[in-house]
């Protein structure tokens, strides 16, 4: 009999041992399901931000946010007082959507109406930019060109670094905006892509080339002008090669591996004017590759090619026909001089087979960012009935 009470006691003990063992494995499992449901939703909110896009918001200081840039590293150089963001997603999503509302908004390839707007064309150099400058020069009586502003930070700044002329360049160009009292007008200049306040309606235009006709032209270009350039402007150019390089062709100049033909910032030329500001556009990437490609969708009204430009310029009066009306019959007869005809740029051997081989594999994202703009280019014209005025 006692031993049954026994029994009885222990096997109670041991039920309510079992019992609060299996609360306290309950309580665990709970807060562990709680703690990784809140690091999910964490992660899932860190993927949402940084997928296909950039963080390029500033702090009220004027501070960078770049953590949610891929595969960038936040240096102090990025985090320095002044540092300003280089995409129009630093607008809050109320502004943000209201923008997308505003039918004066430009966007590749969708007609816009009106005359009130800014024309903001950043001028990749050697794509036929000064011929499309001599034509709207012809359309607007407001044309401010950056270039001069930039010449003048060029030669008092030369021992800045590329993140320095960026600053110095922005606040310059946005300081033109702000004195453009009077719509329509024109802002040009060798400059990278950047927001314009939504209250001017920006209309972004540019015209790009084949990257490395483009590079070609533009060592040469440097060294013997064009033949319109100012001889003070071109001993400026001239100043910045070394003595036993300057008569180097471009071949030679590859095959040697000078930086002047083959260094990164020099073969990402296009892809940075269309990337922006930030810091990682200085370097060709998929990264900034992709942030080109979203400009040209979201901001650009039209980005044309220098091998085609008369259907860049019928293009451009089709899709902006108050901005750009007679556009066209400019470029077919002009009023004045035109800068086609009076450019004659120094024309060097054309590069080997060979040659061609390194610098196609070299510039092979800024092909990439070239055949998505001649794709969408021909897609536009076909969609427009748009033909070359040589065949109408």
């Amino acid at each position: 009999m006692h031993l049954c009470v026994f029994q009885m006691k222990l096997l109670s003990r041991l039920w309510t041992v079992l019992f609060l063992l299996a609360v306290c494995i309950c309580i665990i499992v709970y807060y562990m399901n709680s703690a990784s449901m809140h690091t999910w939703i964490g992660m899932r909110q860190q993927i949402a931000n940084v997928h296909g896009t950039v963080d390029q918001s500033t702090t009220r200081g004027g501070e960078i946010r770049d953590s949610n840039v891929p595969n960038a590293v936040s240096s102090p150089k990025t985090v320095k007082k002044g540092l300003l963001s280089d995409d129009a997603s630093s607008l809050s999503p109320t502004q943000t959507e209201k923008s997308n509302n505003n039918s004066s908004r430009a966007k590749y390839g969708v007609k816009v109406n009106g005359k009130i707007h800014l024309i903001v064309y950043n001028r990749v150099p050697k794509c036929g930019s000064r011929t499309m400058v001599s034509l709207l020069k012809e359309q607007f009586t407001t044309t401010t060109g950056t270039w001069i502003m930039q010449n003048k930070i060029s030669q008092r700044n030369g021992d800045l670094s590329d993140d320095k002329r960026l600053i110095l360049t922005k606040g310059g160009i946005l300081q033109l905006v702000q004195n453009t009292s009077s719509l329509p007008a024109v802002i040009h200049g060798h400059f990278r892509f950047m927001p314009i306040e939504r209250s001017k309606h920006p209309v972004y235009i540019s015209i790009i080339r084949d990257p490395l006709a483009r590079m070609v032209s533009t060592y040469y270009f440097i060294r013997f002008g064009d033949g319109q350039i100012p001889d003070r402007h071109l001993k400026q150019l001239n100043a910045r090669i070394r003595p036993e390089h300057f008569n180097m062709t471009f071949d030679e100049c590859v095959l040697q591996e000078l930086n002047a033909c083959v260094s990164p910032g020099k073969v990402s030329t296009q892809i940075s004017y269309f990337c922006g500001i930030h810091p990682n556009c200085s370097q060709p990437s998929e990264w900034s590759l992709e942030q080109a490609k979203k400009h040209i969708n979201k901001e650009y009204l039209l980005v044309g090619i220098m091998e085609d430009f008369e259907s860049t310029v019928m293009l451009l009066e089709r899709l902006a026909p108050d901005l750009f009306h007679g556009l066209v019959a400019e470029f077919m007869n002009p009023t004045t001089d035109n800068t086609t005809t009076v450019t004659k740029s120094h024309k060097g051997p054309l590069p080997t087979k060979k040659v061609r081989a390194i610098m196609m594999t070299k510039l092979d994202l800024e092909y990439q960012l070239y055949n998505f703009v001649k794709n969408k280019l021909e897609r536009l014209k076909n969609t427009l009935g748009i033909n070359k005025l040589s065949q109408i």
